[in-house]
Parts: C-alpha cells; structure tokens; sequence
C-alpha cells in the first residue's frame, strides 16, 4: 500500500503519474473522493486523469473507467478519446461507437486521434457500413489526407472486401506504411485472387512477418503448397502462425509425412498447430494416431477447442470407438466446450457409427437421415418438419473438379453444364459396363426418401461425383488421377462404384468429402471402408 500524505491537486496529480498498478490508482481515487481540499473543477480533471489510464490499462479496469466516465456531467475530449481507443481493442468495440456518436452529438469534433480507434472499432464490430459514415466524417473534419487515418480506411474497405474502394485510397495515398501495403495483400488474399495479393508483395519494400504470413496461408489455402514453401523458406524470420500457416497447407493437400514432420519440427505449439494435426491424422483415417496424440495433447496443458473435439470424435466414428465417444461427450460437458450445430452434427455421427442411436436422437440434427436409413419414413417426416420449423436446412450435395484452371461444380441431377450430355453419355457408359463385367447394381437402401425402387436407381446415378467422375474422364489422360472435392459425406453408393471404377479402369480417383481424404486405387480405398 502506497502512502497517501494529504493531497493538494499538484500533489494529487503527482501521484496519479507514479502509480505502477491500478490498486495504487484506486488508492489515489478513494483520497480524492473523501477529501475536501479540492474544488469540483479539481476534482474532475484529477478524476478524469484516473479515467484515462484505466481506460488504456489490461484486465477489466476498463469498465472502471467507464463508470468515473458515467459520474461526470461533462467529461472532457481526452477522456473520449481514451475511452473509445480502450473499448476498440476489447471484446465490446460497439460501445467505442456509442461513445463516439455520444462525442459529435455533445458538440465536440473528433481530431485525428479519435478517427483510427474508430475505424478499428467499425473493423471489429463489422459495422462497414458505419465505417462509410465515419469516412464522411473525416471529410467534414479536413483530415482526409492524414496519413495514419487513411491507412486505417484502407484497412477497413479491405477487410470489408469492398477492393474498389480500398484500391482507390491505396493509389492516392503519399505516405503508404506497412498496415496500408498488408491491408491490401490481405483484402486480395480473402477474395481468393493471389494473383493480385502476390503482385503487391513483390512491390512491397517494407515487408514484414504479417506480410509474408499472410501470402503463405493465402497459398495454403488454394492448395499450392510449392509456392507457399518457397515464400516460408525465403522468410528472414518466422512466428508460430508461419509454422501453423505452411502446417494447415500440408493438411489441406492430404500430406499427412509432411505435415507430421513439420508438427514435429515446430519451435513452440499452440491449439491451432495441434488442431491442425489433429484434423490431417482423423481426415486420413489414422484414427488410433489421433486419439494418441490427443493424449498428448493433454499432457501439454493446451486447452482444446471445438475443432479439437470435432476431429476427435470423427476418428471415435472411423473406429467404431463408443466408449471413447462417450469420453468425449462427457469431456466437452465438463470442460464447457460449447455443443453448436457443428459440435452436435459430428456427436450424431459417431453415434451413428457406433450403432448407438438412441444416443444419436439426443443430439438430434441429423435423426430425420438415421431414420430415414431405418425407413421410418414417418418419423423421419416429423422430425425433418421440426427441423424445418427451427430453421436447420439440408445442405445441398455439390461435387467440384478443378481443370486446366477452372472449376466445374456438379450437383446432383445437374443439366446445367455445357456438356451435360457428354457427361451424361460417359456416365451410361461407365455404369453399363460396370454391370457388364461385376454385375453392379446400385445400392438403393442409401436414398433416404420413401420412393419407388426405380426412382431410386434413378436418384443414385446422378449424384455429383458420378457426374464429376465421368467429367474428369472426358478431360483427362487415360493415366491422369481424377481428384474431386464433395461438400458432403460421400454416400456408400457412390464410394462402392468408385473402388469399382479405380479397379475396372486402372485408374486413381481422390475424392475429398466433408470428413477426410478418400484415396480409390486398384479397387481399395484408403478409408478401409470406413468413414
């Protein structure tokens, strides 16, 4: 406890300007409230002064602030202006937006202090279009050429993915520092155009960890893992996000030694590097090596997410593992890891997978397809119809092949490409000859809707990665792999007919569906079929 001597202001002031933490400050404002040295104007501007530090102090003295804020009948402009730099950088960024709106409506005039912590604030909130009435502001204020405030619009267009506008003010701009030049990669980055990303970082002089950070994962995330591994080679220092970056690439492509050997290779970890492992090894059916390395994990002291559990339980589902399930689903209540639809949807499977469907209706989003496969089509009606009335919509099934750098999107019974009926043909003539040489028949217990048989043979042959497939054998060398990317779990129909196909046609299919990698060679499948 510091010692207090009886205050004057110059003494109070003093005093404020020495305090090394906030309990020293709560000290000093307690003296200033019961003392009666001080005349009121005194008292306010000392309070004031209190105000703006817990404003920009860590931890919740914050809210502190805002209530010394809240006593004052007229709290002055640098109190505002510390107020809303300290709520932009916090979990509240729409009570800076409050205090600024409070701000103009009092009369004061924002100066070029108060209009960066707003912008960010906008960025935080995902508030753009208020960002845009910001930006009027700035006009009406005369600070449109201040370099610091353009560099924060800049960044606010881009992350808002409005280019147009983020280009027009980058072009303009004298003085472009480090956070205009990453804002810009990053804004192209997001809208998926590298081209662009990387024509800016190669003009970029005043590269930094963020810049180069960005361009890796931007890479990582198109799949080309040659250039981002050139770029984190050519770094001049790395970060954990650098590591996590070139990690999550590996994954992406299905390259589960490189991904391991850089996990290994890592200087430090966190749950995003152990995530990230963790969804390569249960995405490639190595369920026993996920569920090791959670133990792992553990023995690290991470604290595991969402993402953690979701890969977790897909590799409980892979092995048929109910006790591990139920391990999990107790682990996510204890630990309070919050049960969304993303959460609920893999417990369901698992479930499923492990024959526990009473288990599997608890969790309930996807009972309307566990019944429908049972045919209880009356139930599976009812609960499709609650679902329905909840708002929980079945997404459509689509399947994408990537060609000679476009991409072709298949859903099922789809007309709506250009050569359909070459697709169309190709697909009769894979399925006559499937049935020529092994006697095919398609397996209609997989369409969950209570139709007629024939309707059903229908349904199966034109689900969207037939269509894809049959596609990639119009486009493609006789020795090219066909590779296929499916929004959805691929049906046990379709998985059949492709082993069928790689074995038949001598020919390597990789399918990537919603739960892992499906690698289709000489009739087999890397998913042991189980999946």
């Amino acid at each position: 406890m510091i010692k207090v001597p009886k205050p004057t202001n110059h003494h109070a002031i003093s005093l404020i300007n020495s305090c090394k933490n906030i309990g020293e400050l709560k000290q000093i404002h307690a003296r200033i409230l019961t003392d009666n040295n001080f005349f009121p104007h005194e008292t306010s501007f000392q309070l004031s002064k209190l105000a703006c530090i817990y404003a920009l102090s860590p931890n919740e003295s914050l809210a502190y602030a805002k209530t010394i804020f809240n006593q004052q009948q007229n709290p002055p402009f640098l109190l505002y202006n510390a107020l809303i730099r300290g709520f932009s950088s916090s979990n509240q960024p729409l009570e800076a937006l409050s205090l600024y709106k409070t701000m103009i409506q009092s009369g004061m005039r924002p100066n070029n202090f108060t209009f960066p912590f707003v912008i960010k604030a906008c960025i935080e909130s995902s508030t753009n279009r208020y960002g845009i009435l910001i930006h009027t502001h700035v006009f009406k204020c005369g600070l449109e050429s201040d370099s610091y405030i353009q560099s924060s619009l800049i960044h606010l267009y881009a992350n808002g993915k409005d280019l147009k506008a983020a280009e027009q003010l980058f072009d303009v701009c004298p003085e472009r520092d480090t956070v205009s030049w990453n804002s810009m990669i990053d804004g192209y980055v997001k809208a998926g155009n590298m081209e662009l990303a990387r024509a800016v970082f190669d003009r970029m002089v005043c590269r930094d960890i963020i810049s180069w950070n960005t361009m890796i994962n931007g890479y990582a995330i198109i799949g080309n893992i040659e250039e981002a591994t050139r770029l984190f080679d050519e770094m001049p220092e790395r970060n954990i996000i650098s590591w996590n970056s070139m990690m999550v690439g590996y994954v992406k492509c299905g390259n589960v030694d490189d991904a391991l050997k850089m996990f290994r290779e890592m200087p430090r970890r966190d749950v995003i590097s152990w995530n990230a492992i963790l969804a390569c090894y249960a995405q490639s059916g190595k369920s026993n090596e996920a569920l090791a390395l959670f133990d792992e994990m553990e023995a690290t002291g991470v604290k595991p997410t969402e993402a953690t559990v979701v890969s977790l339980l897909s590799a409980c589902g892979h092995l048929g593992a109910l006790d591990q399930g139920l391990y999990l689903h107790s682990y996510i209540n204890d630990h309070k890891i919050e049960i969304n639809s993303i959460v609920s949807t893999a417990l369901v499977d698992t479930y499923s997978k492990c024959g526990s469907i009473s288990r599997a209706a608890e969790v309930y989003i996807l009972l309307s397809n566990i019944y429908a496969a049972a045919k209880r089509w009356d139930d599976a009606r009812k609960v499709r119809n609650l679902m329905k009335s909840k708002g929980v919509a079945k997404v459509p099934g689509v399947s994408v092949i990537e060609l000679k750098g476009m991409v072709h999107r298949f859903v099922a019974g789809d007309w709506s490409h250009p050569e359909s009926n070459h697709i169309y043909e190709k697909w009769s003539e894979i399925s006559t000859r499937l049935k020529n040489t092994i006697g095919y028949s398609p397996d209609t217990e997989q369409v969950l809707l209570d139709i007629e048989e024939e309707e059903k043979e229908h349904a199966l042959s034109v689900h969207s990665e037939k269509l894809a497939i049959a596609y990639g054998f119009l486009q493609l060398g006789p020795f090219e792999a066909i590779r296929i990317v499916k929004n959805l779990r691929v049906c046990r129909d379709c998985h059949d007919v492709t082993k069928l196909i790689s074995s038949i046609y001598d020919r390597e299919i990789v399918v990537r569906d919603r739960n892992r990698f499906h690698h289709f060679k000489d009739g087999q499948c890397s998913c042991l079929d189980f999946w």
